[in-house]
């Protein structure tokens, strides 16, 4: 009887050591760059926004976060928060051929109005994408999603302002307004410079645990981006 006991207690034992492997196996590896330590200010918001399928990073362990983004990659983060939805290819720019990865979230943006090309004919998908023309993007994206739109703030403690693009002014007031941007000093907002990663993916992130009104006036919980 003991022998018997015995050998039953080692194969429970195997058994639930089986299940705990399997299980670690399965289990989501952490988010974790070469690039990004912890002490970094924006680790929460890539770490966030990696695990929520906002953004990916460059490969070979690494995120880039002080390198800039470009206007196709952004585009392609919003169209496919919007679901990806099916769209059929229009030679609307010189510059954006059929097949590429990001052809489908051009084309669609620009159909909702959500971007604008850099002239009449071309789009320009791989330039760096300014931090005005992010604000715009966000800013047409939650029109596009029928989000009641904030007045926008008073930007006149920052001494850039006259700076901003006569297109981009009203975004960036109401991207400050709700917190989805903020100035690079205390007193400097750089319309102009480029957008970064890591900032990217904390506007990403702001925008995502913002809690948007409807049109309708029906408020809204922590809506996610799509």
């Amino acid at each position: 009887m003991k022998k018997t006991v015995k050998i039953t207690s080692l194969v429970l034992a195997a058994i639930l050591l089986s299940a705990v492997i399997a299980i670690a196996a399965g289990a989501k590896d952490p988010v974790s760059f070469t690039d990004v330590g912890t002490d970094r200010w924006s680790y929460g918001d890539i770490v966030y926004a990696v695990e929520h399928g906002f953004v990916n990073g460059v490969g070979e362990g690494r995120f880039a976060p002080g390198e800039a983004c470009t206007r196709a990659m952004v585009v392609t983060v919003l169209y496919r928060a919007a679901g990806e939805p099916r769209v059929t290819f229009k030679p609307v720019f010189t510059d954006v051929k059929e097949g590429k990865w990001y052809s489908s979230a051009v084309i669609w943006a620009h159909l909702k109005g959500i971007v604008k090309g850099t002239t009449a004919t071309t789009f320009e998908p791989d330039a760096k994408v300014t931090r005005e023309q992010l604000s715009a993007f966000f800013y047409r994206y939650a029109s596009f999603k029928m989000y009641r739109m904030e007045p926008g703030e008073d930007l006149s403690k920052f001494k850039d302002r006259d700076t901003i693009s006569s297109y981009a002014l009203n975004p960036i007031k109401w991207a400050v307004e709700i917190g989805l941007i903020k100035g690079m000093t205390s007193d400097t907002i750089g319309p102009r410079g480029f957008a970064t990663r890591e900032q990217f993916a904390a506007i990403m992130v702001r925008f995502d645990k913002h809690k948007f009104v409807v049109d309708s006036g029906v408020e809204l919980p922590e809506v996610p981006i799509g």
